[in-house]
């Protein structure tokens, strides 16, 4: 949930000017609602988790043999690459999602 987590961050700062104003750091009440967020981590997170090199990538992948874990853990001789596929997949979508809600304001 970590990498899914900071591509949201990273694309809303990216989105805001690369900018942080300290000043209204606690000032809650300037902030959208944030479903495009959620969405965006709870999307990379369960996009990324074929992509795991544990017990469950595994399981998913011998229920789901359509899943791309066995091709990528051969080639990439087992190598976990959940949280990058997480990190693009979540910031792709929270810019995809930002754009569509700053349109209909």
């Amino acid at each position: 949930w970590v990498t899914p987590w900071m591509g949201v961050v990273l694309a809303d700062w990216w989105r805001r000017g690369r900018k942080a104003d300290v000043a209204n750091l606690a000032n809650y009440s300037g902030l959208a609602s944030g479903w495009q967020g959620l969405v965006a981590l709870v999307v990379g997170f369960i996009v990324s988790m074929p992509f795991q090199t544990s017990s469950y990538g595994y399981e998913l992948n011998a229920n789901f043999p359509w899943l791309p874990i066995g091709v990528w853990s051969d080639e990439l001789h087992y190598a976990d690459i959940a949280f990058i596929v997480g990190f693009v997949v979540a910031f792709g979508l929270y810019w995809v999602l930002g754009k569509k809600s700053t349109q209909e304001a």
